[in-house]
């Protein structure tokens, strides 16, 4: 049945479910045993409910404040150029987005605008609305969580009224869209749930509803695809950032050139190819300089040690990620790989980067690997958990709990972390410690 059910989502979400049909049918199996209802004698209505609790369950919400903050804050310059910023946060899942482009409008002080977040969970909508965070959703802030939250008590954190005050958020699909025009609109990492005719289709949705010199914001991972399929409904504005054509009369998708390499096909138009040009050749290494001719031969300098060349690598491809880049940084750690695959900080921040694409079952590997590589690192074991928990399953959560306390324990909690600065080991520690 639950093959049967795989066009209907498809039409009425975009969501391409082709493959996972045993997980589609596990959730229907659930969902019918939970409400007491029997999958083959339901009526139309009754599947239509079934598909709508169906897809709060096969689409992951997770998310964090300022996510890639250099496209937020490159999709807030163009918004903000054009009047009174009026922005649609399509998939917004629990509101982390919505709330920090308002903290990112009213920094560069702007304090009229609207911004309504829709999704079709509603659940994620109640917590949206509510505004209420634990640390995990905080990862990375630093000093600026002072200024977007009260501290209500304990891990728990409500956004200030001041940011809250211009946001709203409705339940609603992409594919039914909310009446009125938006000068910005930003969906992010619901695509690369799409097949290219959802995509096709929601880009038809948002050209319609943007303002005549509108712009669209797309995630990292799906860049290339609104790339191919854009057709002459948009423009690039920048690596992440579209804007809107000039009014047409064909909305048609053309094929777009594109490159094979290992990591398989990435479509690219000719603009995107020059501003993601980042390939194997660009990461980090050791060049010996051709010789004058005549010159004396000197003594030979010492090789950059491989734990040197590994930290250039991280860093480089680290910096790539926090502007946006997943896509290239990607690259430069599989590249690194292949030099030496015993670096366990590679492997680390690639299962980070295919977690934030939404390939979680790849990026659980990739974190296998880098805790077998060194187990004392602790970042891959607390990544190991948020996956588990994510995926509801407890019993590892907590096993990958209690292997990163027995790492944790002699180390100081005032020592930052992989993530960045402002998330140290007593984070991770605390995070560990909280029960499930």
């Amino acid at each position: 049945m639950a093959e049967n059910l795989i066009p209907m989502i498809e039409s009425s979400y975009g969501l391409d479910l082709r493959g996972k049909e045993e997980q589609l049918a596990r959730v229907l199996g659930k969902l019918c045993e939970d409400s007491g209802m029997d999958l083959d004698r339901c009526t139309s209505t009754g599947l239509h409910k079934l598909c709508d609790a169906a897809v709060e369950h096969m689409v992951v919400g997770e998310s964090y404040f300022l996510r890639h903050r250099e496209a937020l804050e490159e999709f807030v310059r163009h918004t903000a150029s054009m009047g009174r910023p009026n922005v649609w946060c399509a998939a917004c899942s629990t509101g982390e987005e919505a709330y920090s482009l308002a903290f990112l409008f009213v920094q560069r002080g702007i304090e009229d605008f609207s911004i309504l977040g829709s999704d079709v969970n509603p659940s994620a909508i109640r917590r949206a609305r509510e505004g209420v965070y634990g640390r995990w959703s905080l990862r990375g802030l630093g000093d600026e969580a002072r200024l977007l939250f009260d501290h209500i008590h304990g891990n728990l954190f409500r956004v200030k009224d001041r940011y809250r005050r211009n946001v709203r958020f409705s339940i609603g699909n992409v594919m039914t869209p909310p009446e009125g025009v938006f000068i910005g609109i930003s969906c992010r990492n619901l695509f690369i749930y799409f097949s290219d005719s959802g995509i096709s289709k929601a880009l038809d949705i948002f050209y319609q509803r943007l303002h005549p010199k509108g712009v669209l914001l797309v995630g990292a991972a799906e860049a290339p695809a609104v790339n191919r399929l854009m057709g002459n409904r948009f423009v690039p504005s920048g690596v992440f950032v579209f804007r809107k054509a000039s009014p047409i009369k064909n909305v048609e998708a053309y094929p777009m050139p594109h490159r094979e390499d290992a990591e398989g096909i990435i479509p690219r138009t000719p603009k995107m190819a020059e501003m993601t040009r980042h390939t194997a050749e660009e990461a980090p290494r050791i060049e010996t300089p051709a010789k004058p001719a005549g010159e004396a031969p000197k003594e030979a300098k010492e090789a950059v040690p491989l734990k040197d060349q590994e930290d250039l690598v991280f860093e480089r491809a680290k910096s790539m990620a926090d502007r946006g880049d997943l896509q290239g940084a990607l690259e430069i750690l599989t590249s690194a790989e292949k030099v030496d695959p015993t670096g366990a900080k590679v492997k680390f921040l690639k299962g980070v980067i295919l977690m934030d694409m939404g390939m979680h079952k790849e990026a659980a590997e990739s974190f296998k690997e880098a805790a077998y590589l060194d187990p004392s690192m602790p970042e891959p074991r607390h990544s190991l958990m948020i996956l588990s928990l994510q995926e509801g399953d407890m019993a590892s959560a907590q096993r990958h709990g209690r292997l990163l306390l027995n790492i944790l324990k002699d180390l100081d909690d005032r020592e930052p972390t992989l993530y960045g600065p402002h998330v140290t080991k007593g984070h991770l520690r605390k995070t560990a410690s909280e029960p499930f």
